[in-house]
């Protein structure tokens, strides 16, 4: 699960943090968590940043945006995950839903508080998955797919692979707007899990080169890089 805080107050970044951090050990979750200083950092994310992203903790009170705002910019771009507002006041509680909030937060945020709203989050989330061939697969659970003329080798994270019937011009649609990106004529890659560039292949946690094409090169390392720096500019750490 991916989850960013999104408070220009460090204190209160950490304080959410170390909350969701226990929560998560408690309850074996693996979780990733990224921190945004402010709402224009958040907006500058890159789209398939911004496309992994499950559950938003969004300030309302920032010196230099405010919380609505970006809630508001973050469903233009099309962002559909659930937002939780954080605040000093219940003064917002209804303007919170009109932006599709989840639900919003009281300052100063304990472990109570966390463990409520994130048992009452788990009660309705899924991850985000993907049907094909009549089996349900975790998207990020997937490092890479294969082609091989009318069937795909899906590659996961943990080392197994599964064979299935499909076309990878089917799949590459399904994935639209993910961390997917088509680098090849045979490969789809998930950039969450690629961890370098090398001789035209990307290098990811699994030891099984993917191939770029050679013409795509540049274009494929430039969108590389530019979803690392995405990735940088917002702090992302393992929870």
């Amino acid at each position: 699960m991916y989850i960013v805080i999104c408070d220009d107050s460090s204190h209160d970044r950490e304080s959410l943090l170390r909350a969701l951090r226990t929560f998560s050990t408690e309850n074996s979750m693996d979780v990733e968590i990224a921190q945004a200083e402010d709402g224009m950092a958040l907006l500058a994310m890159e789209s398939e940043s911004l496309s992994e992203i499950e559950l938003f903790f969004l300030d309302i009170y920032m010196e230099h945006s405010n919380g609505f705002d970006i809630a508001k910019e973050l469903r233009a771009k099309g962002v559909t995950a659930p937002i939780v507002f954080l605040t000093s006041t219940p003064d917002f509680a209804v303007q919170s839903y009109e932006v599709g909030a989840f639900f919003y937060l009281l300052k100063p945020i304990s472990l109570k508080k966390m463990k409520g709203l994130m048992e009452r989050f788990l009660l309705s989330y899924r991850p985000r998955s993907i049907f094909l061939a009549g089996r349900l697969f975790v998207m990020e659970d997937i490092v890479v797919i294969e082609s091989d003329l009318k069937n795909i080798t899906i590659y996961f994270r943990d080392g197994t692979s599964a064979r299935v019937r499909e076309k990878l011009n089917t799949v590459e649609r399904r994935l639209e707007g993910s961390s997917f990106v088509r680098c090849h004529q045979s490969y789809l890659v998930n950039f969450r899990y690629v961890r370098g560039v090398e001789n035209e292949t990307f290098l990811t946690i699994l030891d099984r080169p993917v191939l770029i094409r050679k013409r795509d090169f540049p274009e494929f390392r430039k969108r590389y890089y530019d979803y690392l720096k995405s990735m940088a500019g917002m702090g992302g750490q393992l929870g």
